[in-house]
């Protein structure tokens, strides 16, 4: 009796078992949450460390020891000097994305400031305490992955279209925050490379 009765139960779960309509649905939500994760990961874990870039001024006893060195620090400014940018730039654009989806009250030049500032104040916080500036750096993605969990109808993506196209007339702006955030790193740059100086 009881065998009969386990064995309608599984044939009647395989029975019920419709891929297209359960397990398809499952899958793609579960692998759009992963990519989405390790996109997330990825993201706030670049922009929250602080060496981005090495410099290796070893050089052992060879001849070319000093040509060696000048060609180090020459390739690591710069990587500074364009790589960093085009990084502060992408950093900033995802960030900026995120607000212009999630808020509906904030104009474009606001939205434009905050998520420059939280670029900003999560690379002066990587020179201080690099778990922090990875907290920091990690609010806003995983906020948007649980308003979108919660209540996705929150998420305006015909106002944050709206948005995008009006940055374009705000290029000036875009351009002063840019050059801000290249001053504060090499100026942080700068100030550990005097830190290090003096503990030696």
């Amino acid at each position: 009796m009881l065998h009969e009765f386990i064995s309608n139960r599984i044939s009647l779960a395989i029975g019920n078992i419709n891929f297209y309509e359960f397990i398809l649905p499952l899958l793609i939500y579960t692998l759009a949450m992963v990519a989405y994760a390790l996109f997330v990961w990825k993201f706030y874990s670049l922009m929250a460390k602080r060496d981005i870039f090495s410099l290796d001024l070893r050089g052992g006893k060879s001849k070319h020891t000093t040509f060696r060195k000048a060609v180090s620090v020459f390739a690591y400014v710069l990587e500074y000097l364009i790589i960093f940018p085009v990084l502060v730039f992408v950093w900033f654009s995802v960030l900026a994305l995120f607000i212009f989806f999630l808020s509906k009250t904030q104009s474009v030049q606001t939205i434009l400031l905050l998520s420059m500032t939280l670029v900003s104040a999560v690379r002066a916080l990587s020179y201080y305490k690099e778990d922090l500036a990875t907290e920091l750096a990690k609010v806003l993605p995983i906020a948007v992955l649980a308003v979108f969990i919660v209540e996705p109808a929150l998420v305006s993506v015909d106002l944050a279209f709206e948005r995008i196209s009006q940055v374009l007339s705000l290029l000036y702006v875009l351009m002063n925050y840019l050059l801000f955030a290249i001053a504060l790193e090499f100026t942080l740059r700068m100030l550990l490379a005097v830190k290090k100086r003096l503990r030696h």
